[in-house]
């Protein structure tokens, strides 16, 4: 697992060899030089297993999005390509429905029909891609419900970014950057904890889909299983 900023520094202080550091300096002062000689190599800790998962999701997204959205028309249709795209990506896209982040239609025992939130393939199969195939999944997906909303939250925001590539028709690359994107992370986060976390039918359909993803999961990355009943 990659060495964390905390550990780095108790290291350091275990064995009193801090950076430039006196070994006869007080407690504040050799936390002032510690952080000062040192905080490249903790920006350095802290921001390159991000980078690496952002741009794992943007790659294994470009791939996805096209084929799982149905964004090409049949070759037995008449209808352009370039038309077709326009009204499929403008519907999954509506603001008022999110329709891209909505699983296939099941069937309730009360013969009820619901798609569930965030259970669309393409997303599924972009979290559990990205982070499995990066290394980095034993150490974010296993930490719990916490993480794994974050990675859902990533995941939606990287499927709604390709997207958006596709709203003229014909393809444009657009920059997809925590920054860019984090107000609709935060949206896709609240609905995450005012919506599925307050409705116990989607709570429990949201923790099984967490087992039924950290199975599928370690078959990607080739772990080996692990024991879900602790999580």
């Amino acid at each position: 697992m990659p060495s964390t900023p905390i550990g780095m520094m108790l290291k350091f202080l275990v064995f009193g060899v801090l950076v430039g550091v006196p070994l006869g300096a007080g407690p504040r002062d050799t936390l002032k030089l510690w952080a000062s000689n040192n905080v490249t190599a903790m920006y350095k800790t802290v921001a390159a297993p991000v980078l690496i998962i952002l741009s794992a999701f943007r790659t294994v997204t470009q791939g996805l999005v096209q084929v799982l959205y149905n964004l090409c028309p049949s070759i037995w249709s008449s209808v352009s390509k370039l038309q077709h795209k326009i009204v499929v990506v403008e519907r999954l896209m509506d603001k008022e429905t999110l329709e891209f982040i909505y699983g296939r239609v099941h069937k309730l025992p009360n013969g009820q029909d619901i798609c569930y939130p965030f259970e669309h393939k393409a997303i599924i199969n972009v979290v559990l891609n990205a982070t499995f195939l990066t290394g980095y999944a034993q150490f974010v997906l296993l930490k719990g419900m916490d993480s794994f909303n974050n990675l859902m939250a990533m995941g939606a925001c990287t499927v709604l970014c390709c997207l958006q590539e596709f709203t003229p028709g014909s393809h444009h690359s657009i920059n997809f950057a925590a920054a860019i994107f984090k107000s609709w992370y935060n949206k896709f986060m609240g609905f995450i904890s005012m919506m599925i976390r307050e409705t116990s039918q989607l709570w429990d359909r949201w923790v099984n889909l967490h087992t039924q993803m950290l199975r599928r999961g370690c078959l990607i990355g080739g772990l080996d299983d692990i024991n879900i009943s602790v999580l």
